[in-house]
């Protein structure tokens, strides 16, 4: 009995402890499934309307906060104030006492020693993978070469004078150090070849592209020259296109000055741009005002109280250093110009909801079902709308990088795109940027390079991407008799921000451009489609709503207006994207043509066929160009007639006839062929003979083993039914647009 009684009570024993260890293991497997911080969904935060905020407790903090600055901000900013002229005495004398005994006796007598302004030095300090350069890519027309580009830089940018001297100084000079900071110094090798070469590796798709910019990204700039240089890559895609890739570090110069000088310098006739500042320019000196007295306090608030994202896209992670990129197709600016009018934001608000938008989807599609609010690095630029245009814009960096908050977390495009706007205002009212302005200024000439540049190191490294919105010419721009046909960049970043998006407008249409570290965002192509798909969303949810003023605009259209707006822009324009379009459209049509040659051989025409993806998208696109330019045509048109086209008409959405003549609404596909059509009743046909119209259906290929798989002959029918259904719906002839104009 004792015995039974001890095996029963280790047979007990061992029961327990198996069911401790069964229970500790669901222990450990709970925490091991517990999902990491940056993965968590948040509440999503309630839209409150300004009417129904708390105004005055809004007003006692801000009450309380600038009193607080103005006790100690004050005392502060005098000092800096005093002190600032004698440290700056002080550096200058000592770089060029250290530069004399150098060896370079040419600045110690009459030459003077130009030091980096604290705005251009900012940028000299970065990590050992990123370095801070920007690259930009140029589309042209085939035929240009790496000489034909040197003979045009050579002529008007490097050896262009103004006032007595170089007008850019800065592409041929490079940057040395001195004690008390850098310098700029001429160059004397500098040779054009060094920096406007032809690429030796063959580059001919857009993946090999990708892949190309994204070796160069990861490589530094050499700091024995100045600090740019153009790789002319010849023979890309299916029309042998030149692309330029640009490469150029931030300390030489920003955007806007990079755009004047192609606009008003390189092209072959003249553009007159004069860029508007988009936030801080106009409100500048009342800003200036703001952050003297709440400017360290602010700084101060950026350092301690802010903290740094934590999501899908900045976490704990190590970054590889390795930038992949990608970019989209052309989006029509008429779609968004029409966004940006119903909802009276701007361009950008409205490029920025998209961005938004796209990042939600992409955090979404990740396992993040409420993203919270991820927060940006963005640029404001600081320069003065001037009056004129200028001939030789100045170089150098006139814009401060500051943080805020894109509403990920909210829900629905309208909602987002209200939320951006509210933002963007309340940033655009904001001495933020002056302040930041200001800081780079006072500390990068009173501290150590190293340590000014911790502090900001500091404030921007806690934001998740960087957005940039660059605006460029709204004409095509022609370099040595050849069209420049796109244009991308990518605005580089620092070491811990991981993604980069860049927007850049151009010829009337608009493209984003996204550089990501290959260990947050394998694939940036994702973004990029979505980017897109949400611009189509905001475009379709507003297609029924009017601009608001539509009536008002109709009942004060004068005579006079009427003239002007027939008259600007010019119509000769129109007419030649007409010709352009329609001379495009023969082309591929000679494509089309080779296919049914009976002549080609079968690896050809296999070639041939597999390229009929590309010809259906661009055909997509010439098509949606087609129907603007007849749209324009007809808005011109009418206004000729004395009779006013609202903005609804020429846009996305329905198009309204006048109430007198019409009783219902006609959709736009109707009005659109009715246009077409009495166009196409007096043009002439293209060689090949008219199809109906029908989308593009692709057989499976002759070589797979089915049973029920079409010839040769009948593919090749198949596939030029298709396209030519495309392509006769847009044939016209130059006599149907001048007699419709």
């Amino acid at each position: 009995m004792e015995a039974d009684i001890q095996v029963d009570d280790c047979s007990a024993t061992c029961s327990s402890r198996k069911q401790d260890k069964i229970l500790n293991d669901n222990q450990v497997k709970k925490k091991s499934n517990i999902t990491p911080h940056y993965m968590q969904s948040v509440a999503i935060q309630p839209i409150i309307h300004p009417v129904d905020r708390n105004i005055l407790w809004s007003f006692l903090l801000s009450v309380i906060f600038v009193v607080i600055a103005i006790i100690t901000g004050i005392p502060f900013v005098i000092f800096l104030a005093l002190l600032i002229p004698i440290v700056l005495f002080i550096r200058h004398a000592c770089a060029k006492y250290c530069y004399c005994r150098s060896g370079n006796r040419g600045v110690c007598g009459t030459k003077k020693l130009h030091l980096l302004s604290a705005v251009d030095a900012f940028w000299l300090h970065d990590s050992d993978f990123n370095r801070f350069v920007s690259h930009c890519i140029f589309f042209v027309e085939r035929g240009m070469n790496a000489e034909k580009l040197r003979e045009l830089v050579l002529t008007r940018v490097i050896t262009r004078q103004y006032n007595m001297g170089l007008a850019f100084p800065r592409f041929t000079q490079k940057i040395s150090s001195v004690s008390t900071g850098y310098c700029w110094v001429e160059d004397e090798n500098f040779a054009l070849k060094n920096h406007i070469f032809e690429e030796q590796k063959r580059i001919a798709s857009k993946r090999e592209l990708e892949d190309y910019l994204t070796f160069l990204m990861g490589q530094p700039m050499s700091q024995d020259r100045p600090l740019w240089e153009i790789r002319v890559v010849p023979n890309f895609g299916k029309t042998k296109d030149t692309v330029f890739v640009l490469r150029v570090h931030l300390a030489v110069s920003d955007g806007i000055s990079f755009v004047k000088i192609l606009g008003n310098c390189l092209a072959d006739s003249r553009h007159n741009l004069r860029l508007k500042p988009r936030y801080g320019g106009t409100t500048f000196p009342f800003n200036v005002f703001r952050a003297l007295l709440v400017g360290p306090l602010t700084f101060v608030t950026w350092l301690l109280y802010f903290r740094r994202d934590c999501n899908l896209l900045q976490h704990s992670q190590r970054l590889s250093g390795e930038r992949v990129v990608s970019w989209s197709r052309n989006i029509r600016f008429s779609k968004i110009q029409r966004i940006k009018q119903i909802t009276r934001s701007s361009i950008n608000d409205v490029l920025l909801s998209a961005v938004t938008g796209s990042l939600r989807a992409y955090f979404q599609q990740n396992g993040v079902e409420h993203p919270p609010d991820v927060t940006m690095n963005i640029p404001i630029d600081l320069r003065f709308e001037t009056s004129v245009v200028e001939s030789v814009p100045e170089m150098g960096n006139r814009y401060a990088i500051v943080n805020t908050r894109l509403p990920t977390n909210t829900e629905g495009a309208i909602p987002r795109l209200w939320e951006v706007r509210h933002l963007m205002e309340d940033l655009k009212t904001s001495a933020d940027s002056v302040v930041m302005y200001g800081a780079v200024h006072y500390l990068f000439n009173l501290l150590p390079h190293a340590l000014a540049s911790w502090f900001f190191r500091v404030i921007l490294r806690k934001a998740t991407l960087i957005y940039s919105n660059l605006p460029g010419p709204d004409d095509a721009v022609v370099l040595g008799s050849h069209r420049l046909k796109k244009i991308m960049f990518w605005m580089t970043s620092s070491a811990e921000i991981p993604v980069s998006i860049s927007v850049f407008s151009y010829g009337g249409s608009i493209n984003l451009a996204i550089a990501a570290d290959k260990m947050v965002i394998p694939d940036p192509k994702v973004i990029v489609k979505e980017f897109s798909a949400q611009i189509n969303h905001l475009s379709r949810l507003l297609s029924k709503r009017r601009i608001p003023g539509e009536h008002r605009r109709r009942s004060s259209f004068t005579a006079e207006r009427r003239r002007e707006e027939i008259l600007k822009p010019p119509l000769q324009q129109i007419e030649q994207k007409l010709h352009d379009v329609q001379d495009e459209l023969r082309e591929i049509t000679l494509r089309i043509e080779e296919a049914s040659n009976p002549d080609c051989s079968p690896s050809e025409f296999r070639q041939l066929t597999a390229s009929h993806a590309v010809l259906s998208t661009r055909v997509e696109e010439l098509k949606e160009e087609f129907s603007e330019l007849l749209m324009e045509l007809r808005r011109r048109k009418s206004l000729a007639d004395g009779r006013v086209s609202t903005e609804d008409e020429d846009n996305d959405g329905l198009l309204r006839r006048s109430r007198k003549r019409a009783l219902s609404i006609t959709g736009r596909r109707s009005s659109l062929s009715a246009v077409t059509s009495s166009i196409m009743s007096t043009s002439r046909p293209l060689t090949t003979p008219t199809t109906p119209h029908h989308s593009i259906c692709v057989p499976p290929s002759p070589e797979m083993d089915h049973p029920e798989s079409p010839s040769s002959d009948q593919y090749r029918s198949l596939l030029l039914g298709g396209l030519q259904g495309r392509i006769n719906f847009h044939s016209h002839e130059e006599d149907s647009v001048e007699r419709m104009c």
